[in-house]
């Protein structure tokens, strides 16, 4: 996974557009997850592309620690998926 060079990671970065996936929270799970993004000042869209971008090794990736934590968390709950 992930970019090998520094000019591939920016070609694709040229080809960031909106996405759009439906999710199944309950409300209070909403609720909960808004709140946490205010805490932190930024919006839950923003907390998800930063995981993905880190799960995949993406064009947007916050750094090695986060790429290796995203992808120990889905190690962990794979088997409830």
């Amino acid at each position: 996974m992930g970019f090998s060079t520094f000019e591939e990671r920016k070609k694709d970065a040229a080809t960031i557009s909106p996405r759009m996936f439906m999710l199944n929270l309950s409300d209070g799970d909403m609720t909960q997850f808004t709140r946490l993004a205010e805490e932190y000042g930024t919006t839950p869209e923003e907390i998800l592309q930063g995981f993905i971008c880190d799960l995949v090794d993406g064009s947007q990736t916050n750094g090695s620690d986060e790429r290796l934590f995203a992808e120990q968390y889905l190690d962990r709950c794979r088997i409830n998926f």
